[in-house]
């Protein structure tokens, strides 16, 4: 099945995370080198729709497709 990877879009995760926890957010890595959502999906579509229950989808954009 088709793996969609998704990277996280630094500005929006601690934008939501300010809104959120009424703090700044910081880690101990850099999340944008080094953290990836993986879906596996029959479509980009069906990939990004089952995002949607777990993580606030305006954080993640796809970095790349395998088929």
């Amino acid at each position: 099945m088709p793996k969609y990877y998704y990277k996280p879009i630094l500005s929006i995760v601690k934008e939501t995370y300010l809104e959120n926890a009424k703090q700044e957010y910081t880690a101990e890595i850099n999340i944008e080198e080094n953290a990836r959502m993986v879906v596996e999906a029959p479509t980009e579509e069906a990939a990004f729709s089952a995002m949607y229950g777990f993580v606030d989808i305006r954080m993640w954009e796809l970095e790349k497709f395998e088929d």
